[in-house]
């Protein structure tokens, strides 16, 4: 029987993860017989998008209790959403995980990288993704993306200046994560899509069979 499998979407705000998501959504709701379930940070269950909209209500709360929040929600997800779903063998596939935190709160917004490294550590138990994907986008091309977007939140508000900190924190976050793979987010949405789709698909056959 195959495994359950953790895949994680990561990206600056404007990357195209979300777009990507949305469409893989309408176009997939099994590779190889497995089904997906797919899931969003801060969010994914009913508890946890009951706090997600209290961080978006929040403009103005200190770094720590905004990453305490991301926790909130993030150890209700876990709990009703993603442990579930890899007990029974199928594929989670999630918009953000707990790196998103380190850098978003951690540094971004200086609660501390260590700090929020070790809160996640013990809400998530050490479970880590199988597959991390980090869109990678040049700044001037995400900027261009949020300014475009119909509706927007606090946590869009970024220059392109803080994009290109963040994008900088992304790569070298996971410079040296193995189980990551970086593509280029400033091609065309199709090149994107098609090249993301086989990374997850080849990955998903591959994985380890009992």
């Amino acid at each position: 029987m195959k495994k359950g499998v953790f895949i994680v979407i990561e990206g600056v705000d404007g990357s195209g993860k979300s777009s990507f998501l949305k469409r893989m959504m309408n176009e997939y709701t099994s590779i190889d017989s497995q089904p997906i379930i797919y899931s969003r940070e801060p969010g994914g269950c009913d508890n946890s998008e009951a706090v997600r909209e209290l961080i978006m209500k929040l403009s103005n709360s200190d770094p720590l209790t905004e990453a305490l929040l991301f926790c909130a929600s993030r150890n209700e997800h876990l709990k009703r959403k993603i442990l579930p779903a890899l007990d029974e063998n199928k594929i989670i596939i999630c918009d953000r995980f707990v790196v998103s935190s380190w850098i978003y709160q951690g540094l971004i917004k200086n609660a501390g990288f260590e700090k929020i490294k070790k809160i996640n550590e013990y809400v998530t138990d050490g479970l880590e993704p199988d597959l991390t994907i980090l869109f990678d986008v040049d700044p001037e091309i995400a900027a261009k993306r949020i300014s475009e977007r119909s509706t927007m939140n606090h946590l869009d508000a970024y220059t392109k200046e803080r994009i290109h900190k963040i994008r900088n924190s992304y790569l070298e976050t996971i410079k040296d994560n193995k189980k990551a793979k970086i593509i280029n987010a400033s091609l065309d949405l199709d090149t994107i899509y098609d090249q993301v789709i086989n990374i997850i698909t080849n990955f998903v056959k591959n994985h380890g069979i009992n």
